[in-house]
C-alpha cells in the first residue's frame, strides 16, 4: 500500500520551515580526517612512525591492547585523527 506525499505545487506554498529545509547546506564528510590507516601507518607519507617521533625506533611502548604493536602509545594508532606534535621525557641524569 503506498502513501502519496503531498508535496507543494509551487514555490508560494512552501512554508518558511520547508523553504529553509530546502535551502540547508547538508555536510556529509567528518570534520576530522584520519591521520592513520586501518594498519598504523601514516597515511600521508605512508611510514611506520612510533609516537615517540624518532623515525628509526622499532617501537618503545608496551604492546597495544588493540593491535599488539609496539609503536602506539596510550591509544592505539589503526585510523587516529591525532598525532603527537612533541614529546617530553622525565628522566633523571646522575
Amino acid at each position: 500500500m503506498s502513501k502519496l506525499i503531498n508535496a507543494p505545487l509551487n514555490e508560494s506554498e512552501l512554508t518558511n520551515r520547508e523553504r529553509r529545509k530546502l535551502t540547508r547546506k547538508i555536510y556529509t564528510e567528518s570534520k576530522y580526517v584520519s591521520l592513520y590507516n586501518e594498519d598504523g601507518f601514516m597515511i600521508t607519507t605512508g611510514a611506520d612512525l612510533c609516537d615517540c617521533g624518532t623515525q628509526e625506533c622499532p617501537g618503545c611502548h608496551f604492546p597495544c591492547v588493540k593491535c599488539r604493536s609496539l609503536k602506539c602509545g596510550h591509544e592505539c594508532r589503526r585510523n587516529r585523527k591525532w598525532k603527537y606534535e612533541t614529546v617530553k621525557c622525565d628522566t633523571v641524569t646522575r
